[in-house]
This record gives C-alpha cells, structure tokens and sequence, in this order.
C-alpha cells in the first residue's frame, strides 16, 4: 500500500483524524502535534491550510463533531479541551482541567469527552 499524501510538521503527530463529515470539510485531516498545534491538512491540495493554536503544551487528541462538519475538539497536556470552529481558525469553547489528565473517546459519537467523569460539550 502506497502513501497518497505525506505531510512534514515540527514535531511529533501524537493523533490524526480524518473528517467523517461529509461535504466541504470531507478532505481534512486532523492531526494533533506536539508543538502545541493542531494541523489542518487537506488530502485534495496535499497542503497542510491551517494551523490552530490555543494550546500551551503538546496536543494529544483531536476529534470531529458528529453534528457540526466545522466544529474540532482538541486535548492537550496543557489540561485544556478547546472546540475549534475551523471556518474561522478560532476556539469557540474552551475549558481547564485541574490536575487530571482528559483524554478525548475515539468511541464516543464526537459531542463528547471521557474523563474520569463525562464532560459535555455539545453545541
């Protein structure tokens, strides 16, 4: 099996998500990055289009909203969860964990996250 796209980022990819939505963000690939960003890299252009920065240290997790094709939700070592609108390459919602680590649910449905306790963030 060949490689289709490669992309190169400063850092370790420490988790990648392809947009299960389909239409307009169909293409996207989601990558979290240990520079403390989230990449957008588009599978068509075989670019990476933007760059999402919120975090103050590594980017464990990103996942796409089951609900809103543009809505991402990322984790970070920093304790933070932020909810990405990528229209605008902005957080739309953000919160601080206080001492444990959170951890996105790849089984979840993409509205939520599993900690030691559900946290709900649906839009």
């Amino acid at each position: 099996m060949a490689a289709v796209e490669k992309f190169k980022f400063s850092g370790h990819v420490y988790d990648a998500q392809l947009s299960a939505k389909g239409g307009k963000t169909s293409h996207l690939i989601a990558a979290a990055v240990s520079n403390h960003q989230v990449k957008l890299c588009d599978i068509k252009s075989g670019s990476d289009t933007h760059t999402l920065r919120g975090h103050t240290a590594a980017v464990n997790n990103v996942i796409w909203s089951n609900r809103n094709a543009y809505a991402l939700i990322s984790a970070g070592r920093d304790g933070k969860i932020v909810m990405w609108d990528i229209r605008r390459s902005k957080a739309v919602v953000s919160t601080q964990s206080t001492g444990f680590e959170r951890r996105l649910c790849s089984g979840c449905n993409g509205s939520s996250m599993e900690t030691q306790k559900k946290l709900m963030v649906d839009q």
